[in-house]
């Protein structure tokens, strides 16, 4: 996965600041809290297809760090991973609704989070990590499309 990022501006722009780019595996699993916080991937035999990570954020299910691996993209994977993260927060921690952070930019995330039935929303504190350029969005309940 470390490898999906070519340059460190990538690295942050997916994993917020304060990420390192050159570093080891080790390190980099480190950084993103791999043993932390609950993290998900899709694969397809040993390839990691897709990652996100989830924790409550303002007594909601928050999605983070998510990704589709760049030659993966546009399969529709992120609904798939949506989905499996929606089905294990709701497992395992105690939330209501849906939250994640997405850079006002990245129009194919905004679209595939409006389909999942996220909307912009005013974050009701300072955002973290000097996250101006990122958007708030929720969502009460998600509806994954079929197709």
């Amino acid at each position: 996965m470390q490898s999906w990022f070519s340059n460190e501006t990538e690295l942050l722009t997916w994993g917020g600041p304060g990420l390192k780019f050159d570093v080891s595996s080790d390190e980099f699993a480190q950084q993103i809290k791999l043993s932390e916080l609950a993290s998900y991937v899709l694969c397809e035999g040993d390839e990691v297809l897709a990652f996100g990570q989830f924790y409550v954020r303002l007594g909601r299910h928050h999605f983070g760090r998510l990704a589709v691996s760049p030659k993966h993209r546009g399969k529709r994977l992120a609904y798939q991973l949506l989905s499996l993260l929606a089905q294990q927060a709701t497992n395992v921690q105690t939330a209501n609704g849906y939250s994640l952070f997405v850079l006002s930019d990245n129009k194919p995330a905004i679209q595939t989070y409006q389909n999942c039935g996220f909307e912009f929303a005013a974050y009701p504190q300072e955002k973290p990590g000097g996250l101006t350029d990122c958007l708030y969005m929720t969502a009460e309940t998600l509806h994954i499309p079929t197709r």
